[in-house]
């Protein structure tokens, strides 16, 4: 349990560090929602003891206490900012924060939006927390607590915002598959890596050496939290849905 491979954890976070740096520069209109998401993501960095010993064991380059490296605060970061990105949400206009950046909005308008923001996305994690931590006392692992838990939640939100379900269904797959993509990277130049993983609390088998709770915890990741940034941001309907909801009458109907 935690092969000692200093280095080889880095690089899995560096490599989707540069990822979502690409898709930054790529996707200028998403990027002050892309930063909000990344931000509000980086705290979960320290809940990176949660899954020492029980789950996993990386070998952190620069570790700062058991479970709770450097790493962690990349991966948390750039995943998040890059799951909004994949999700497309910014493409949007928005009720409290303009994804354009406009330097005409007020300062003290764009705090009073961030600092709601920032409010309704602890509520949903608070929410997904309390449930995961209900399904690790039901016996669940840490990470399919967490998946279930979220996961919960995010049909939540998607039973409230049916229009938000369709980009973040893609962002779910796009971002499954580039997680997934460099994890067995590194595998493939480090399989002694595959030691990182607690082989005894696993409830699946695995794919290119990562175990089927990645593949999981990619997909509805990549498709809950976009949801849950673009709810916390006020995100617009789309035109033909804010007319169904407001105006049920066809228009040939109308007065």
């Amino acid at each position: 349990m935690g092969a000692e491979m200093p280095g080889v954890y880095f690089c899995g976070a560096a490599a989707l560090t540069a990822i979502f740096a690409l898709s930054w520069f790529a996707f200028p209109r998403r990027r002050p929602g892309a930063l909000l998401s990344a931000s509000a993501l980086a705290p979960f960095g320290f809940l990176g003891y949660v899954f020492v010993p029980g789950y996993w064991e990386p070998d952190h380059l620069i570790q700062f206490v058991r479970g709770v490296g450097v790493e962690d605060f990349l991966i948390c970061f750039s995943e998040g900012g890059l799951a909004w990105i994949l999700a497309g949400y910014g493409a949007r206009s928005t009720d409290e924060f303009q994804e354009d950046a406009s330097a005409s909005e007020p300062p003290p308008q764009r705090a009073d939006a961030v600092s709601r923001y920032l409010f309704r996305m602890g509520t949903l994690c608070g929410a997904g927390g309390a449930l995961a931590t209900a399904g690790g006392f039901a016996g669940l692992n840490t990470m399919t607590a967490i998946v279930a838990g979220f996961t919960a939640v995010g049909i939540g939100v998607a039973i409230l915002r049916k229009d938000l379900v369709e980009e973040a269904l893609g962002a779910g797959t796009l971002f499954a598959g580039i997680h997934l993509s460099v994890g067995a990277l590194v595998l493939a130049l480090a399989p002694e890596a595959a030691g990182f993983w607690s082989a005894e609390v696993l409830q699946g088998s695995r794919t290119f050496g990562l175990p089927d709770e990645e593949f999981f915890w990619a997909v509805t990741f990549g498709a809950c939290w976009p949801m849950f940034g673009a709810l916390a941001l006020g995100v617009a309907r789309p035109p033909s849905v804010e007319r169904a909801t407001t105006d049920p009458l066809p228009e040939a109907d109308r007065p």
